[in-house]
């Protein structure tokens, strides 16, 4: 009789795998993306529960996360990207499937 939910968004964001508990220097919450660019943090599927793991593991994550690293690459080298004063650079994300930024990202893009 008792309900359980699964988050994905929420095991992101463990202390114990994420924060100062784990080692690193900043604490789960805090966009950090330095923590995963150690030479020895080798995170498994289960660290990184999106396209979730094991058996059941997403059969379009090595295209999905292609196409991400692709994009950001050709924007990265095709333009300067500026976020737009007053805005918030740091939007709250929004609890939903997809995970929104609340309002989105403002920014300013000038062709390199």
């Amino acid at each position: 009789g008792q309900v359980a939910s699964y988050m994905p968004y929420c095991q992101g964001r463990v202390e114990k795998l994420w924060g100062k508990e784990a080692g690193f220097p900043h604490d789960a919450e805090t966009f950090y993306p330095e923590r995963w660019l150690d030479e020895d943090f080798k995170p498994n599927a289960f660290y990184y529960p999106v396209f979730q793991a094991g058996l059941r593991t997403c059969m379009g994550k090595d295209m999905a996360l292609m196409e991400a690293k692709t994009a950001t690459a050709m924007l990265v080298a095709s333009f300067d990207i500026k976020p737009v004063p007053g805005h918030p650079s740091n939007p709250d994300i929004q609890n939903s499937v997809t995970c929104p930024m609340a309002g989105g990202l403002h920014c300013v893009m000038t062709p390199r």
